[in-house]
């Protein structure tokens, strides 16, 4: 926090500035950097959801626990009859009770890992409408709106923010702190290693002034942990560096768009935030 300037948004270290960035929250939180702003008003076709997931929220507020519990939450769910169980289940109820289990899902996941507040154990209404149109399929730019509670949250010492995804900002930049990997990242389903999938179940505890030494010294900061593997950044192909890149071209690629969000400056839209970049 000592390095932290709200003005600019960035760790200003004595050898030059760094922080985290767009490029940092796709591949380290996995987070989609295209679509629609997370505080977008709510496609009319989407209310009916949107109510459903509040009604559920109030039925599970109604029970023995009082809240929302990720894990009264996620009983409620394992319970509820299926639809294609009941005598007389019709396959438009059962589609229907699917999507709100999904819905449901998501606002979960969301509520925990990608823009939680407080209390921080119980699922949010507030993500509601954008767990409805995920559930759809629909593209929710969710990168930038988890980085701007991050610098919001930086900036006021308060506030919430995925704050896991700047612990492996750290690991990622500052090779010295790193803990030892305990297991090879799992691939996805592009065949991707799973970056944060390697840090799982690390325990290892360094000293303050150690950590503030490796904070000071510029030669322990690295400037493109990711290299230029499309694996894990954005842009041209391997083989096609050096080209002509026309704004048709990136019209076309969701590569190359999400590549120049994250080089030029814009506002980060967050859900009750936002902050420059």
């Amino acid at each position: 926090m000592a390095f932290w300037s709200k003005e600019t948004s960035t760790f200003v270290f004595p050898w030059g500035e760094a922080t985290v960035t767009l490029e940092d929250m796709a591949v380290l939180g996995g987070l989609p950097l295209l679509g629609k702003p997370v505080s977008a008003e709510l496609p009319d076709a989407l209310c009916g959801e949107v109510a459903a997931l509040k009604a559920t929220r109030s039925a599970v507020n109604r029970s023995k626990s009082r809240k929302a519990k990720y894990s009264i939450w996620a009983k409620y769910f394992l319970d509820r009859p299926r639809e294609d169980d009941v005598a007389g289940g019709r396959s438009g109820e059962d589609a229907a009770g699917r999507l709100l289990e999904h819905g449901a899902f998501l606002a979960m996941w969301l509520s925990a890992y990608v823009l939680p507040s407080r209390p921080f154990d119980v699922v949010q209404a507030r993500v509601f409408p954008i767990a409805a149109q995920l559930a759809r399929g629909q593209s929710v730019a969710l990168a930038p709106a988890a980085l701007a509670g991050i610098y919001s949250c930086l900036s006021t010492l308060a506030g919430c923010a995925p704050l896991q995804i700047l612990q492996l900002w750290v690991w990622e930049y500052f090779p010295e702190l790193r803990p030892e990997k305990q297991v090879s990242p799992d691939n996805n389903d592009d065949g991707v290693p799973a970056r944060a999938a390697q840090w799982h179940d690390v325990a290892k505890a360094f000293n303050p002034i150690y950590i503030h030494a490796v904070f000071m010294s510029p030669e322990k900061f690295e400037w493109m942990p990711y290299g230029s593997s499309s694996s894990s950044s954005f842009g041209l192909p391997p083989g096609n560096g050096g080209r002509t890149v026309h704004g048709q071209d990136i019209a076309r690629s969701d590569k190359l768009l999400s590549m120049a969000l994250c080089l030029r400056p814009c506002e980060l839209v967050g859900i009750d935030c936002i902050e420059q970049y």
